[in-house]
């Protein structure tokens, strides 16, 4: 492997330098909370609650606009971060619905099972609640802190393929500001003059946090390659768990790469490659220690699996344009095509760019294997659109270092510097404008009213022993966000059984006074079925009514908790 030119920095230099350009990268994301609370004050709310959805008399279509990466934030993972404040770190299990089961119900089902999903970026939300006190804050928070470290972790990375801080600061800037998505966002911004998508890295905790540990990935398989000892495998090993339990793509692309790099082992001789007998060693042995380590994901496969096999059919499966997957499928083999040529063997990387490209396309088309589709769409703008700014680069510069001897050293000095600083300050104000931009078209999305503040800290309040039923559609979705009670209505996420999806839906229909959830669709009222297996504690339900709304909910309860203009929410509805 060939020596890597250094800019004669020295790491003494380094880090105030990649402190600062971090901080600016978090400054430019957390600038949209900035902006926010400019425009709405005390009202504004970093996640989506649109008021004027709640007022309207029907649940419309627009009511999750606008199409932003953001919503997920409010919908899933601000959901499953007040599961962790509550304690249920498996997530609404059946075992969660049975706290607040009728005294005479047969509970059917087994005990907790290790089913941890790729929670540990929610965890990590979840200490942040303990900084700001409730979670819309910690996501905002969040928008501040990760952002960082994604920078430091991309500089950290860049350094590794080569000893430049002028190449790190350039190609991280373009990993996190002018990636291909986002750049595909500015485009479609500009040509539909609308607020469009968010930027990618303003989603929390995924890609957010989950780029952070596929970063330190990457860097254990350079570092693994290197130097193939046995502190880089169990390092490399903790890399690829740390992954599994962080988010199921990085986790599966970082084993397709780990794999490839076998496989380039066994076929380096055509290719020109130089790799070493520990580092194939280094990563057998950390694709198999990662896969004991990352038993807190898998095993729910062995000791649950019809619960494991129900959740994932019925939110992440699904069905994707074949065509779609061959042309991003070609876009990626045309990546691949200079990485063949031995004529490049000065390129210090090339070994792991192959890797992850190659790795890249197995995880892309497993399905094609395994015969199930997972969100392939994941990959594209996640780490194909971002790495390939970082490859691009190396690459041009390992073209111009084989056909200009010495011509890096002047390109670093009077190329690389000056452009490092522009792209990072440019980008800085570009990203900067653009949360600014989209917390004024998008402010309507995060304010709050005094009525539904009073409603959240009712029931906050409470203790709990108290679960909330609502069957109107728009509140089900954002108030989990808000609220540290669990909701009686599971969502496609929670770990449960289809049967068991059924008989606590069943059980919410018999407590408003239907035969079952199928009789309440078609609303046809009839006295509920004797002999009932399970059912709910009626004085543990807690019935939230949107008021605007035509409903057939009781708004007659044996304790009324809080009635406003907006909400009536009580305990034991009267027929």
């Amino acid at each position: 492997m060939t020596a890597e030119p250094s800019n004669g920095a020295s790491t003494r230099t380094y880090i105030p330098l990649v402190a600062m350009f971090a901080l600016l990268v978090g400054l430019a994301f957390f600038a949209r909370h900035v902006a926010g609370s400019a425009l709405a004050g005390a009202n504004y709310n970093a996640l989506y609650f649109n008021v004027a959805a709640v007022t309207t008399p029907k649940v419309v279509a627009s009511a999750d606009e606008p199409n932003d990466l953001l919503w997920d934030e409010t919908f899933g993972y601000a959901r499953y971060v007040q599961q962790l404040r509550r304690g249920d770190w498996f997530g609404n299990t059946f075992q969660t619905y049975a706290r607040f089961a009728a005294k005479d119900s047969k509970i059917q089902s087994s005990a907790h099972y290790p089913f941890f999903f790729d929670r540990s970026g929610l965890v990590v939300v979840w200490l942040l609640t303990r900084l700001t006190g409730d979670v819309p804050r910690a996501f905002a928070l969040a928008d501040l802190i990760f952002p960082a470290l994604v920078a430091v972790c991309a500089v950290a990375f860049c350094l590794q393929l080569r000893r430049s801080l002028a190449f790190a600061v350039l190609a991280a800037a373009c990993f996190m500001w002018f990636n291909w998505s986002d750049t595909a966002t500015w485009l479609g911004a500009l040509r539909d003059n609308a607020a469009g998508d968010g930027m990618l890295f303003s989603r929390t905790p995924y890609p957010q946090l989950a780029m952070a540990t596929f970063l330190l990935f990457a860097i254990g398989l350079l570092r693994a390659q290197k130097t193939p000892n046995r502190l880089w495998t169990l390092l490399l090993a903790l890399a690829l768990a740390l992954n599994a339990v962080t988010y199921i793509y990085s986790w599966t692309l970082a084993l397709a790469a780990t794999g490839m790099m076998v496989v380039l082992f066994l076929i380096q001789k055509p290719l020109a490659l130089q790799l070493e007998r520990n580092f194939l060693f280094a990563c057998v042995g950390a694709l198999g220690a990662s896969v004991l380590l990352s038993a807190p994901v898998w095993i729910a496969y062995v000791l649950a699996p019809d619960i494991a096999r129900d959740t994932v059919t019925r939110f992440a499966e699904e069905r994707v344009s074949t065509p779609d997957l061959v042309t991003r499928t070609l876009v990626l083999v045309v990546q691949l095509i200079p990485l063949l040529v031995p004529w490049l063997q000065n390129m210090s990387s090339r070994a792991f760019w192959l890797a992850f490209w190659l790795g890249g396309i197995v995880a892309y088309n497993q399905h094609l294997v395994t015969g199930i589709m997972v969100q392939p769409a994941h990959y594209p703008p996640y780490y194909f659109g971002t790495f390939a700014m970082i490859y691009l680069l190396d690459l041009a510069l390992a073209i111009w270092e084989r056909l200009t001897p010495k011509g890096y050293a002047r390109a670093n000095a009077r190329i690389l510097v000056p452009l490092a600083v522009l792209v990072a300050l440019g980008g800085f104000a570009a990203i900067t404008w653009r949360n600014v931009s989209l917390a004024r078209a998008q402010i309507e999305y995060n304010r709050t009213n005094a009525s539904m503040m009073q409603l959240v800290t009712t029931l906050n309040q409470l203790d709990g022993d108290y679960i909330v039923l609502t069957t109107d559609e728009y509140l089900h979705r954002l108030l989990p966000a808000y609220v540290k009670q669990p909701f009686v209505l599971p969502i496609l996420q929670d770990p449960l059984t289809n049967g068991e999806v059924t008989t606590i839906q069943d059980s919410a229909a018999r407590l408003l006074g239907y035969a079952d959830w199928n009789a309440w669709e078609k609303n046809k009222p009839s006295a509920p079925p004797q002999n009932v297996q399970w059912g709910l504690d009626a004085s543990k339900v807690i019935v939230l009514v949107n008021r605007h709304r035509p409903n057939r909910m009781p708004t007659k309860f044996s304790k009324t908790l809080l009635e406003n203009q907006d909400y009536i929410v009580g305990i034991e509805p009267v027929q």
